[in-house]
């Protein structure tokens, strides 16, 4: 070959090389372990920036099959997701194979199928399995928001999407696969559903969706007395079906910690009114004060002037100047001083 081709051919090589920022070389077939298929796990992932390749690994695709199935995701479906995602396909050199084949272990339950035919442990008002085309879709893309978002919370979701809109191969499909959406998940959502038809071809429809939360409450498990601080396997989350006195919260991290403030009975909802933030400093009791420099922490000893619960701005004076300074308690007699801020003593 004639040295001044080599030479040519070698060129177009290093300028390919430098002209991306990585590579991505799809594998050909992966077995998928979780429920949501992530880039790293059918592809090998390299960028010259460190941060952005963690970031293109952790990408989230579209939800795997069910269990004992597969699924084939061509090599323009998946830049086609990471550009809907906001990623430039074009920095990086794609390689390796044209399609890739997920699979999915007979030995894994179908989250999504079992999903999408569960009703909350704590009696919840989702509606029951339909049987209905609707019914169906509904269910799928339920248990895709349960994976994808939340699965704790109780979401609900209207289509009217109509079985005679596909094409009349998919209208007997086996499975229904769904990806799309984005936070918070709730309100109007558009979601891209495959449909499986069961001679293994596929159709993918986009649908426009309107998405709820049912309201949540919390639920006493076992009695509890004034004093009491609520602990996690005290409470529970209840759909609000029954139940119009409590307020609505999105998690039990809201009130766990904190001190029943009168009597609650088992299986009670819990009026968050009902509980307050419990007293870690006490009026009179050694208190530490943290004071922030730039290179460190200063600590100094005084004596609390009121009780303050976590979050409170107190007073606090320092033992040698008699200064009068505003900090805020971080922890049980601990509170750390706050430097321009205007005084708010908390009374109580």
């Amino acid at each position: 070959m004639p040295r001044q081709v080599l030479f040519w051919f070698a060129w177009i090589l290093i300028s390919s090389a430098t002209a991306h920022g990585g590579e991505i070389e799809l594998r050909s077939e992966v077995t998928a372990t979780n429920s949501i298929v992530t880039l790293e796990q059918i592809a090998r992932v390299s960028d010259r920036d460190p941060d952005r390749e963690s970031r293109l690994r952790r990408v989230q695709l579209l939800p795997a099959p069910a269990a004992g199935q597969s699924r084939v995701i061509p090599a323009a479906e998946v830049r086609r997701i990471l550009t809907l995602q906001g990623v430039d396909v074009k920095r990086h050199q794609w390689s390796g194979a044209a399609k890739v084949v997920v699979r999915r272990p007979a030995s894994l339950q179908s989250q999504v199928r079992e999903a999408s035919y569960q009703t909350p442990a704590s009696g919840g008002s989702e509606s029951p399995p339909k049987s209905s085309f609707a019914g169906r879709v509904e269910q799928a893309i339920v248990a895709y928001l349960r994976q994808r978002a939340d699965s704790h919370a109780v979401w609900q979701v209207a289509t009217t999407l109509d079985q005679r809109d596909l094409p009349r191969f998919a209208r007997d499909f086996e499975d229904i696969q769904v990806y799309g959406g984005a936070a918070p998940w709730h309100g109007p959502q558009s979601f891209e559903l495959v449909f499986s038809s069961l001679d293994g071809r596929e159709y993918m429809r986009r649908i426009d969706v309107n998405v709820t939360q049912a309201r949540m409450v919390p639920v006493a498990r076992r009695g509890l007395q004034r004093g009491d601080r609520i602990r996690a396997e005290d409470v529970t989350l209840e759909v609000d079906n029954r139940y119009r006195n409590g307020q609505s919260i999105n998690s039990l991290a809201e009130v766990i910690g904190l001190e029943v403030q009168s009597a609650i009975s088992a299986n009670q909802v819990i009026d968050v009114r009902q509980l307050k933030r419990p007293i870690i400093v006490k009026r009179r009791q050694p208190l530490t004060v943290l004071v922030r420099i730039p290179h460190g922490v200063v600590r100094m000893k005084t004596v609390a002037k009121q009780e303050a619960a976590l979050d409170d701005v107190i007073e606090v004076v320092n033992p040698e100047s008699k200064e009068t300074l505003q900090a805020r308690v971080v922890g049980p007699g601990v509170a750390e001083v706050l430097f321009n801020s205007r005084p708010q003593v908390r009374q109580r």
